[in-house]
């Protein structure tokens, strides 16, 4: 969250009637996929049932219109996009009360479900602008599965054994967009928390990006310091020494935060695993090597967000390592007692001055106020310039209090218990998850939750498929299952209390 945020909510709603170009068909998953809400939803107010039976009245127009072999490809699995269920034996949902199912992971390695197939399965929880509470960050990662909290764990205990990583899945990440700093007083505990769940969890689980908040520390811009953050350090000549490039917090920096991360959205070297012909996994239920063509979904987090005249001129290493740099400097200069107070340090490059710039990676807005059709073009132009095959970004620093915002294709609302949303029938480019955490700012705890499934499954394009499958027979396809779910809690809601969930897609597709 930047040092002086603006309110989304009411203009974003007004924006919402934008062209969103994105590719592929999608279909929702059913019921089974989608996991319950925490909380039953009330019936529709009358303007929702308004809206219901219109939008009920269009889709029977459409497929009033549409031949029934025009039905079967949509919803039989011949198009990218189809209904269905995740496989037997995986992780069934994300929703508050999912717990892990078991799965037998053969001698590649490759898990399998409870039918002995093989099955991959990941989810990829994204957190944006902890702004120094502790307390919400804890009650988030419990909300989300990712911890165990023993009852003699406190604020203060964040790197003993009472807080243990523990997520659904072995293949979870978890990823941070930064602003950890600022606005409250629990700075040191979240550091310490970060670390304690890198060690346990390893480096690829753990990642953690710099906010803008991060780097306006290390220049020595304390606007956003609290008085209980300097005293919890002991003093502000302490607080100094431990932001610099001899202090532990600034070493943790160097050494384990970046400007961005891509993340792939299933375990990479496990896809390529099944797409090898000696794999056990599939050779020995005759089932065919996935499609080398095959690459799993990848998604960008970043504070601010990746400009396209940064990511057209360099590699996602290449901007990692000017913002390492540039940090370095900034720490380094702390180190040597030169109190910046927020200027640049001694050595900045041009590269690096424009990194921290309006359109850098630490400050960007465009992703949030920009026209539908402009913050489209910018997104594709940015992941383009990546190379990296990402298909969506996912940032903090703009807060919307409320809710999350998602743009290409645009969800500017999310659904609450008494007031249901149907999900997206297409991943959104653009994902704007800060809604500010602090107390400071009083908005809703919240996390993004990205779950990706793969698995082979026998064809039903027809009836005359579906019989033979009964009989044992039939022959099998890959499929690949995602849902995007925002998790969300009242602040200050007592423990398992004001607590909902968003569907804000869902989709199946078969790989060929």
């Amino acid at each position: 969250m930047s040092a002086s945020p603006s309110d989304l909510t009411q203009g974003a709603r007004k924006r919402a009637n934008g062209a969103a170009s994105h590719t592929g068909q999608y279909a929702p998953l059913s019921d089974g996929a989608s996991g319950a809400r925490s909380q039953p939803a009330a019936p529709a107010p009358l303007a929702g049932k308004i809206r219901i039976f219109v939008t009920l009245g269009l889709l029977l127009l459409t497929f009033s219109s549409l031949s029934a072999g025009r039905l079967r490809d949509i919803f039989g699995g011949t198009t990218p996009w189809s209904k269905a269920t995740p496989p037997s034996g995986s992780h069934a949902s994300s929703s508050l009360s999912s717990s892990p199912a078991a799965g037998t992971p053969p001698a590649d390695g490759v898990p399998t479900s409870e039918d002995g197939l093989p099955s991959l399965h990941r989810r990829v929880v994204a957190i944006a602008d902890i702004h120094g509470s502790l307390t919400n960050l804890l009650t988030i990662l419990s909300m989300t599965h990712l911890i165990t909290q023993s009852s003699s764990s406190s604020s203060s205990a964040t790197s003993d054994p009472s807080v243990v990583w523990s997520p659904l899945g072995a293949d979870d990440v978890l990823v941070s967009t930064g602003d950890n700093v600022d606005r409250g007083d629990d700075t040191i505990q979240i550091y310490k928390l970060w670390e304690n769940l890198r060690g346990q969890a390893g480096e690829e689980r753990v990642r953690t990006c710099l906010g803008n908040h991060e780097v306006m520390n290390a220049l020595g811009d304390w606007r956003y310091v609290t008085p209980g953050d300097i005293k919890s350090f002991g003093g502000e000549k302490a607080r100094r020494h431990a932001m610099s490039s001899q202090g532990w917090v600034g070493r943790n920096w160097l050494d384990h935060y970046n400007l961005s991360y891509s993340v792939d959205l299933l375990d990479a070297a496990k896809v390529r695993e099944l797409q090898s012909s000696s794999s056990s996994s599939v050779r020995e239920k005759g089932i065919p090597p996935l499609p080398s063509s095959y690459a799993p979904p990848r998604t960008n987090f970043v504070h601010g967000g990746l400009h396209p005249s940064f990511t057209s001129r360099h590699s996602l290493s290449e901007l990692n390592a000017i913002s390492h740099s540039f940090l370095t400097k900034a720490l380094d200069a702390a180190a040597q007692g030169i109190e910046l107070r927020g200027y640049l340090p001694p050595g900045t490059t041009q590269e690096e001055m424009a990194m921290w710039g309006e359109k850098g990676p630490y400050w960007y807005r465009g992703y949030s106020y920009e026209k539908e059709v402009d913050a489209c073009r910018i997104a594709k132009e940015a992941m383009e310039g990546l190379k990296e095959g990402v298909g969506q970004i996912v940032m903090g620093h703009t807060p919307t209090f409320e809710h999350f915002v998602h743009r290409c294709p645009p969800r500017y609302e999310a659904s609450t218990p008494t007031r249901p949303i149907p999900p997206l029938s297409s991943p959104p480019l653009i994902n704007l998850i800060d809604t500010g955490i602090s107390p400071a700012y009083s908005g809703v705890l919240s996390s993004l939750v990205f779950e990706t499934w793969l698995h082979p499954e026998k064809k039903r394009n027809t009836p005359e498929e579906a019989a033979v499958e009964e009989e044992g027979e039939g022959t099998w396809e890959w499929v690949e299952k995602r849902t995007m779910r925002a998790l969300y809690k009242e602040q200050g809601s007592a423990p398992g209390k004001g607590e909902w969930e968003d569907l804000v897609f869902e989709g199946r597709r078969v790989i060929v």
